[in-house]
């Protein structure tokens, strides 16, 4: 798909033919589906717009689920991105041709991250990921192939430091790129 600049608003790119996948998915081609969706800067105006981070959200969410997604992301406040890259990615420099198979390394740490069965036999389990203290949310999703869960850091999406993506990235280390 296309990319496109954004400061304000909602991007969202779901990834229906990923080849980086080992098992077949749900869809007619049989590959599983990558869910991003990045929210832009806070308006000028007044901040964050709640019922836009929420319905994003609940559209990433059930997108992932229908999809039976391989992984996924849900980010913020990026001014601008590298085609193809996520901001973790971006940041630790990651070759995203050289990308290891999707459902077996997620797309790096950020406020919101989609976790297949895969990914979490890799960090312990579910009890395990939720044990970290690290998250606000851990929710498991329904939908096919298997297992999917969504991890959240923060309530606020616009309220993620640097520090909290770095205990992330090294508490989930074997999913990290």
């Amino acid at each position: 798909g296309m990319h496109s600049q954004l400061r304000y608003g909602v991007q969202l790119e779901v990834v229906l033919r990923d080849q980086f996948v080992d098992q077949p998915g749900p869809l007619p081609d049989q590959h599983p589906a990558q869910v991003v969706i990045t929210l832009g800067e806070p308006t000028a105006r007044g901040g964050a717009i709640p019922d836009l981070t929420s319905a994003a959200l609940t559209l990433a969410k059930q997108a992932a689920a229908r999809f039976g997604a391989a992984t996924g992301y849900v980010a913020a406040g990026r001014d601008g991105f590298q085609p193809f890259l996520s901001p973790y990615e971006d940041r630790v420099r990651s070759d995203p041709f050289r990308r290891p198979r999707l459902d077996r390394v997620t797309r790096g740490a950020h406020w919101g991250t989609f976790l297949s069965g895969r990914h979490l036999q890799q960090v312990g389990g579910l009890e395990a990921l939720r044990n970290l203290g690290l998250f606000h949310a851990v929710e498991p999703l329904a939908g096919p192939p298997g297992e999917l869960v969504w991890a959240q850091l923060t309530p606020d999406p616009y309220r993620v430091d640097q520090a909290l993506l770095d205990r992330m990235a090294g508490a989930l280390a074997p999913v990290m790129p």
